[in-house]
Order: C-alpha cells, then structure tokens, then sequence
C-alpha cells in the first residue's frame, strides 16, 4: 500500500486502512476496501484528513502497519483528557482523573515493546475537541521512549547527579501527559481566539500556562508533574519561559537547572508540536530542533531523537534524485537520513514491473537520494555522503 495525499487521491482507488471517526476515533468513518468515489474523497477532506492508504497494484502490506496495540488504550486516554480539559475550562476546581490516566498510562507504557515505530502512534484525522488529547498522548510516548533509549545507551539510571536521573516511566508519561493541562486555566477570550489575531498580550496570557498548570498539578497530581508543566517551554541554555527569576521564587526552589526528565518532555513536545501540530514532515521537524542544537535542546538527547524517530514515515512514497519514485521500506539508526526505498515506478511515471521493484539502500549510491516528499522538495535537508555512484548499479 501507498500513502496518498487527499488532494492526490483519485477516484477508484482502493483504501488499504480503515479511517477512524474524527469526532469518535474508537469507531470507524470509512472502512477498508472502499473504493475512493469524488463523493468519498470530498467527505475526507471536510473531515480534515491530510492523507490516506491506498491499494498500489504489486506493493504489498507491511507488517508494519498493523494496528499497534498501543493505540488502544491511547483513545481511551485522548478521550478521556478532552472531557477532563472541557470540563477543566469551565470549573478550574474541577478535579482530575489521575489514577485512570494513570492506568491507562501503563497500560500504553506496557505496550511500547510491540511498537515498530513512533509513527505508529495515531496523529492525524481527529476532530479539534480531540487535538490537545492526541497532542499529549503523542508527546507522553515519545518522552518514555527517549527515557528508555537514554538508559539503553549506558545512562544510568541513579547517581548524585540529579539532573541526569532517568524517571520512573509511568509518571514520566503522566507528568508528560499532563505537561499543556494548564491551557485550559488561561482566559477564555485568549483561549478561543486564532493565532494570527492573537496580540502580544494575548502571548503574554498565553505562557502563563506553564505557572499555572504548574500550580494545579502540584495540588492534584504531585510534585514532579508540576515540575514538567512549569519547565517544558525552558531552554537547555536557560531561555526560554517562565523567565529564570520566575523559576527561582516558585515551586522550583532548587533554581532553574532542568533536569533529565524536563530536557526530555522540552524536546519531545517541540518535536510533538511541529510534526503532530504545525504539519511539518518529519525530517523537516528534525532539521529545525537539530538546528537548535546546544541552544535549546540537549545535544545527547536530540542524538537519540535522530535514532528512535525516522526522518522519513515507513511506507511514505518518495521521489528519489534519479526521477524513479519509491515506497520507504526501513531505515537505519545510523544512517536516519538515507532510507531503504523500494522503486515503484520509473523517471516517465510507468509503473515498473514486479521482478524490477528492487529495494535500494541510499547509503550504497552516492548521488542517490531523497529529492521530494508529497511535491515538498527535502533534499537540501539532506547530509552530503559518499559511496558509489547510481550509475555503477
């Protein structure tokens, strides 16, 4: 299967994955093996999705995209926030379910093991009353997963440095989970307002969602959440807001040094809001915190974000330098920018017959690369390599 951009999408198509209802993710819109109708392709995209899987003849399913377990207990979670956050707005007293985001929390934590991909985790097709739910979901995830790859690459997991301390995953994740709750405290009039009218005050307003998230949570949830809140919009060089004098007469009395799981949650949400909500391509959104490096984010960290997020989406069609288009097979850790790309179709647009669907490691073939994904040009993200040329294949 391929994924499609809806505006690319054409009739007679055929929908290799089903589509989640936007308004109730746990149901189904359309189902799998629809045949794609203009009627059909029109409700997509007032239903706001961006892209769809579709049959390609001779490009077979990956295991990949089995639905992952994780997704599961993740709409129970996402739904159950947006009511929280509802209602949250409306009663800033009200209280929080914490011990059922708790739970579904290490249910979702429990199911990391079985998850191919970060990608793999739901981020498109959903109603705005669900977004702020998929947003922290997503940014919960990633940060357990940076947690764990940072233990996995010889961190440990105690000593006297505070600050390098991997957290214990389950209130990572619910402190992660829980790090934008603090929205739905600013005014309304802010709140509701769009972002090309917001003002200066508006911002101003805006940011205090970090202090006040930060003072619910240190009441309803705990110390180390509250902490999350107040810091995931700080610097790793100290900039950033709340401001460090801020810091120093709040709840953080131990000053304005953040520690591993706040560098965490600061580059995962970054990571989060560019990709899940501004719409960037992956490789886009790691190119922009990459060129943060040292600034913003933790150097070590952003390394091993490069190798737990591939820069290009497993199945994603691809333009490659040599005119062919291609279908993302893998990627390697090492190499996160040079994908393993399966030819589909050759330099005129004529789809290739299946003994000449060969896979191709970009490492291999020096002038060989990604030139274009969904018409958006990439390869100037690219680093220069060396290795043979294309035409020695």
């Amino acid at each position: 299967m391929i994924r499609t951009p809806i505006h690319q999408a054409q009739s007679g198509q055929l929908l290799a994955r089903s589509i989640p209802n936007p308004i109730d993710p746990s149901t189904t819109a359309v189902k799998r093996g629809t045949v794609l109708s203009a009627r059909v392709i029109r409700a997509l995209e007032r239903m706001a999705v961006r892209s769809v899987w579709t049959v390609e003849e001779g490009v077979d399913a990956l295991d990949d995209f089995a639905p992952s377990p994780i997704n599961a207990p993740l709409r129970a979670l996402v739904t159950t926030y947006a009511g929280a956050w509802h209602l949250l707005c409306e009663n800033p007293e009200a209280p929080l379910p914490v011990e059922q985001f708790r739970i579904g929390l290490e249910e979702a934590v429990a199911e990391l093991r079985f998850l191919p991909s970060f990608h793999c985790v739901l981020d498109h097709q959903r109603h705005p009353d669900f977004e702020c739910g998929w947003h922290a979901a997503r940014t919960a995830v990633l940060a357990v997963m940076m947690a764990r790859a940072w233990h996995e690459a010889g961190r440990s997991r105690s000593g006297d440095d505070a600050a390098a301390v991997i957290p214990d995953e389950t209130e990572l994740a619910l402190g992660a989970f829980l790090h934008d709750i603090g929205t739905a405290l600013v005014p309304e009039s802010v709140r509701m307002r769009p972002g090309f009218e917001a003002t200066r005050q508006d911002a101003e307003e805006c940011r205090k969602h970090t202090a006040l998230g930060a003072a619910f949570l240190n009441e309803q949830v705990g110390r180390f959440a509250a902490d999350l809140a107040m810091t995931h919009h700080r610097n790793f060089d100290g900039t950033g807001y709340p401001a460090r004098h801020i810091l120093s007469g709040s709840l953080l009395t131990r000053g304005a040094a953040m520690t591993l799981s706040e560098r965490i949650l600061s580059l995962a949400n970054a990571f989060e809001v560019l990709h899940g909500r501004c719409g960037y391509l992956t490789i886009e959104a790691l190119e922009e915190l990459n060129a943060a490096r040292s600034h913003h984010f933790d150097p070590d960290l952003l390394h091993i974000l490069n190798r737990i997020v591939p820069a290009f989406d497993i199945g994603s069609p691809v333009n490659l330098s040599s005119g062919h288009l291609g279908i993302v097979r893998g990627f390697s850790p090492e190499t996160p920018f040079q994908p393993a790309v399966q030819l589909v179709r050759d330099p005129t647009g004529a789809s290739l017959p299946e003994k000449r669907r060969i896979t191709l490691r970009l490492t291999d073939y020096a002038n060989l690369r990604v030139r274009s994904i969904d018409g958006r040009r990439v390869e100037h993200l690219q680093p220069e390599k060396s290795g043979h040329g294309w035409e020695d294949m």
